[in-house]
Order: structure tokens, then C-alpha cells, then sequence
């Protein structure tokens, strides 16, 4: 950041700011404004008064160009890493929605930089340099109440959206769910059901299906159906709208039932399913031998040693378990920890019978897999549950006072399109090897929207930028343009 002489600094009045800009020192007024998203008093830079000389201010009246404009401050630089990321979801949604495509856009920007509800958006445009690229758009809050409704009833020009991604080369799909609370007692889709948690109330249920393979994490596909439907059916009419079958389902332990498990079977999908730790299913004899002599063998992973037996049920699946000695250790150490400092529901007896659990996965499948590569695609699923828990934030936003199936349908779609935009941050981070140092939201809320452009005397500029984010730009190999334009 430019050092600012003492000789200018002594001039600078109460309510002002110097900026320093190719070697000339400029005075502006300067205020503050509550930002209630923020949670802090966000900085607003106002009129030009003048450039500052070791002899004193000239005033703007006194230069030969006349400013009547007062400097516009802006942010740049996630939009602007969001923009470079996302050029061909802003070419598909001009193709499938051709009539709303730049508020849909604009909205899931703002929302992916950060999460936010409705009634904020039109403040947030109004500071983002995408309200240069496109000024007219009307962002209000009933606006964009009208703008849900035309959105949600177009469920086939969503899916015909999310099938233009589908990669054709899909080993298999990764399928979390959740349920979405809602007041409302006009939707249908609003029924009684229990959710992940055990609570039994009126619900949405959200079904979603990640790409594995090369592009594992990707988010691919999602459907809503009511709060009562929680079976493999909802996977069958998912698969169905997705025109997919070869290919196979990873599903969360609340899947594991036996009732789940024979529709899966008659349904000829290939899956892996994790099981609870205490179901009666797999033979715990071999986690008794402290030589490992009951186990089929080990493999590496992440660094560490993985051991692992499996059993067949003789009717084409496979279970197997898998033990890792690290995770062991730390969970036994949790588990000590929260009993000596007497937490409810901890004693010395729960301790002797999880025990043996501690430090393992057991998971079900019909697959001829070896049991390296079954956990590995396990493993897969875990990771896009981390970012998918780490994404729900978005969905605390709204949803409960959503009126309409049609409105429920638009924010669930605005929601995949800023899914989407996250995994494109998320992904660069780690194909530069980014995020041992970085977090997507931190690169976007902390980092990038700190990058600004400033309009004085009609020219848009870069303000002076932090160290932090030049050494950003450089870890994950980006250059702002030398324009500060977005696209």
C-alpha cells in the first residue's frame, strides 16, 4: 500500500480520506453505513474535493477537467474470479432461459460471494462491478418474487439445464439428501416425514446426485419430493428424469434398512451403502485379534494404514469393514474425554461395547470391486458431504417462508447454480493445491471481494491491492485483466 506523506496527512480533515494514486495524493469525503449482513460498518467513499500539494488543497473547482461525479468504489475481484470460471453456465442459461438469464445469473453470483437472503440482493448489485456489465436489471425484493414464480414453473428447461452437464463418461453418482423445513401449508410437497435428524414435521425432502470420477464433486442433479417419500423410489424417479441407469448409487447410512436394501436389489442398481456401527450384519470376531491375523490385509490411504476384511452373505453382497488405527485412537481419546468430564449418556459400560467399533467403516455393496477401491469411492461421498454440509448455509436463507411449490422450485434451482459456481472455486483450489492455505469462502469473501475499482473522473480503476490477495492470485495462477472489465 502507498505511503502517504505526513504533509498530506495533515491537511486531511475530519470525514475525509486521502487516496493515493499514481503519485498524486486525492482528498474525498468518506462515511460509514451499518451493514446488517456484515454485522459492521461498512466503509462509503463520496465526493471529490480536490488533489493535495505540499502547499495546500486545489480544489476541484480550480482543475481544468471538471468532476461532477463523486469516486464510485466497487467490488471486482470475486465477481471477476467467478465470472472466469462460469463462462459456459452463463452461455447455457442464455440457451435454456433466454427471457431471465442475467438475473439468474446475477443473483447466484452475489449469493455465492456471499450467502445472503433476497431483500439484499439489490444493495449487493448496486456495489458490484456486474451492475456495470449489466445496469438495468431490477433486483428488488418483490421483483424478484415475480421473477421466482415464472422460474419454478419451468421444471423441464431446469432439467434440460443440469442434463447439459452431465459429463457422458460417469463411473458412478454420489446421492446425499436433506430436509428443507417449511411453513407453509399451501405446497404439496409439504408433507409429514422424519428427517436426517429424527425430527418428525412437515418437510421437502432434497434429493441431490454429485459426478464421480475425474469430476467427482460436481454437482450434477437434484429433485424435491414430499417430506413422507424417504425410499429408493425417490432414487428411481430421480435416475429416470437423469435418462440414467449403468451406472452406481453411494448412499448415506440413513439409507441402510432392509427394507431399502431389497428394493435396491429388485430395482438391479449398483450400489455402496454404509451401515451403522452397531447393526448385527458383519462379524466383529476379526477386530478382536490385536494381530490383525482375522483381516484380509491393508492399504494406503491419505498416509495411513487402512485394514480391511470382508464377508459375503452368499446372495451377491459383499460386506466389509474397515479399520483405521488413527481414527481409533482419536475417537477412544474423545470418548475418555467426555466420560471423565461427565457428559450425559457416556459411561465406562458404553465405552466396553463401542470399543471395538471405534476407528471403522462398514459398508454393503453389490459390486466385484476390490476392497481398496470401494473405499476410495466411499471416501469420495465423504468429501461431498463436507461440502455439501459446508454449503447448506445458503439454504437457511428464505426457504421456510417460501409459499408456493413454483417459488420452492426457483430458489432450489438459483440454489444449484450458486452450488455450482462454489465447486469451480472449490476445484481450482484444488487442482493448485490451495486448500491446505485456503477455504472457498475465505478466497471469496475475505480475500477477492477485497480487490476493488474506483471511477474517478469517468475512468475505472484498481484501487491498491493487499499483499494477501497478490499472493492469492499468484498460489492458483491468475492475473487480473488489465482492464477492469468482468467479461
Amino acid at each position: 500500500m502507498a505511503m502517504i506523506p505526513q504533509w498530506a496527512k495533515d491537511q486531511r480533515q475530519k470525514g475525509t480520506e486521502i487516496k493515493a494514486i499514481g503519485g498524486k495524493y486525492y482528498l474525498c469525503k468518506v462515511s460509514s453505513k451499518w451493514d446488517p449482513e456484515l454485522k459492521r460498518a461498512r466503509k462509503i467513499s463520496g465526493e471529490y474535493l480536490g488533489v493535495l500539494t505540499p502547499d495546500g488543497l486545489i480544489p476541484v473547482q480550480r482543475k481544468l477537467v471538471d468532476i461532477t461525479e463523486p469516486v464510485i468504489s466497487k467490488e471486482f475481484g470475486a465477481s471477476w474470479l467467478l465470472a472466469s470460471l462460469t463462462s459456459d453456465i452463463r452461455e447455457k442459461l442464455q440457451v435454456r432461459f433466454p427471457d431471465y438469464w442475467k438475473e439468474l445469473y446475477t443473483i447466484c453470483l452475489l449469493r455465492t460471494i456471499r450467502p445472503c437472503s433476497f431483500r439484499y440482493i439489490a444493495e449487493r448489485y448496486s456495489t458490484s462491478s456486474i451492475s456495470e456489465i449489466w445496469p438495468e436489471l431490477a433486483l428488488s425484493g418483490s421483483s424478484i418474487t415475480s421473477f421466482l414464480k415464472g422460474i419454478g414453473t419451468r421444471r423441464q428447461s431446469i432439467s434440460l439445464f443440469m442434463k447439459d452437464f452431465l459429463m457422458e463418461e460417469r463411473e458412478y453418482l454420489i446421492f446425499d439428501g436433506t430436509g428443507l423445513i417449511s411453513l407453509s401449508e399451501k405446497m404439496q410437497d409439504n408433507q409429514i416425514g422424519y428427517n436426517s435428524k429424527g425430527i418428525y414435521d412437515p418437510q421437502i425432502n432434497l434429493l441431490y446426485a454429485f459426478m464421480g470420477g475425474q469430476n467427482g464433486g460436481m454437482p450434477a442433479y437434484y429433485r424435491k419430493f414430499p417430506g413422507s417419500i424417504r425410499d429408493i423410489s425417490a432414487f428411481t424417479s430421480l435416475l429416470s428424469e437423469m435418462n440414467v441407469s449403468d451406472t452406481v448409487v453411494i448412499a448415506d447410512k440413513g439409507f441402510g434398512s432392509t427394507a431399502n436394501f431389497n428394493d435396491l436389489d429388485e430395482s438391479g442398481l449398483k450400489y455402496i451403502v454404509p451401515l451403522r456401527r452397531n447393526n448385527q450384519m458383519y462379524d466383529r470376531a476379526p477386530l478382536q485379534s490385536a494381530d490383525k491375523s482375522g483381516f484380509d490385509g491393508a492399504f494406503q490411504f491419505s498416509d495411513r494404514p487402512i485394514w480391511h476384511y470382508s464377508q459375503n452373505d452368499g446372495k451377491g453382497h459383499v460386506l466389509s469393514v474397515f479399520l483405521d488405527g488413527v481414527l481409533r485412537l482419536k475417537e477412544e481419546q474423545d470418548y475418555m474425554r467426555r466420560l471423565f468430564e461427565r457428559h450425559e449418556g457416556y459411561s465406562e459400560e458404553g465405552l466396553r461395547a463401542r470399543q471395538l467399533e471405534f476407528g471403522t467403516i462398514v459398508l454393503k455393496t453389490n459390486l466385484t470391486e476390490p476392497a481398496e477401491k470401494i473405499y476410495q469411492l466411499y471416501k469420495k461421498r465423504m468429501q461431498i458431504e463436507q461440502f455439501f454440509d459446508d454449503y447448506k448455509n445458503l439454504m437457511d436463507f428464505d426457504s421456510s417462508y417460501l409459499q408456493s411449490d413454483a417459488a420452492m422450485e426457483a430458489w432450489l434451482f438459483l440454489n444449484h447454480l450458486s452450488m455450482m459456481m462454489c465447486y469451480r472455486v472449490y476445484d481450482l483450489l484444488r487442482t493448485t493445491d490451495s486448500l491446505k492455505k485456503y477455504s472457498m469462502n475465505g478466497v471469496l469473501q475475505e480475500y477477492l471481494s477485497g480487490i476493488r475499482i474506483e471511477k474517478i473522473t469517468g475512468n475505472w480503476r484498481y484501487e491498491v491491492m493487499t499483499k494477501g490477495n497478490r499472493n492469492l492470485l499468484k498460489q492458483i495462477g491468475l492475473t487480473l485483466p488489465e482492464q477492469p472489465i468482468l467479461f
